[in-house]
């Protein structure tokens, strides 16, 4: 497991062991599928007075930054933001100690030999749901 700070956290992820690391090297190719979302849009110039024709790339796609970020796959553990009971406009960062809890389970196998059955890719952030935060999809693609 892992976090930034275990003394004071709000969150605690468990990375994939893979040393094969086909994990890592497909979402990074899903990712680059998706890289011109990443980043603010982007401002199209002014259109000059009376110009017509087809759009030009620039204003169709923005340059990507390079490199792009490193691709961090995790599994959340918890995240204290989304802690039950809480609105979102009442939410305080909550931070644990989480250095006893790491020591307890950071050899655990949470899981393994699992076969990817489908790729959902969800908006950041999660949004409340009929009363429940969850995360929401944009899009599912079935594996083969």
């Amino acid at each position: 497991m892992a976090t930034r700070d275990p003394g004071s956290t709000s969150v605690i992820y468990a990375p994939p062991v893979d040393e094969t690391r086909a994990l890592q090297r497909f979402g990074e190719l899903v990712r680059s599928h998706f890289a011109c979302l990443i980043g603010p849009p982007p401002t199209p110039p002014p259109t000059p007075p009376g110009a017509t024709g087809p759009a030009r790339q620039e204003t169709v796609m923005p340059p990507l930054p390079r490199p792009l970020p490193r691709l961090l796959l995790h599994a959340t553990v918890f995240n204290t933001v989304y802690v039950p009971g809480r609105s979102r406009r009442d939410r305080q960062r909550v931070e644990i100690d989480a250095r006893a809890l790491i020591e307890a389970f950071g050899e655990m196998v949470w899981m393994e030999n699992i076969r990817v059955e489908e790729l959902v890719l969800c908006r950041m952030g999660a949004k409340e749901v009929e009363g429940v935060e969850r995360y929401v999809a944009e899009g599912t693609v079935g594996m083969p």
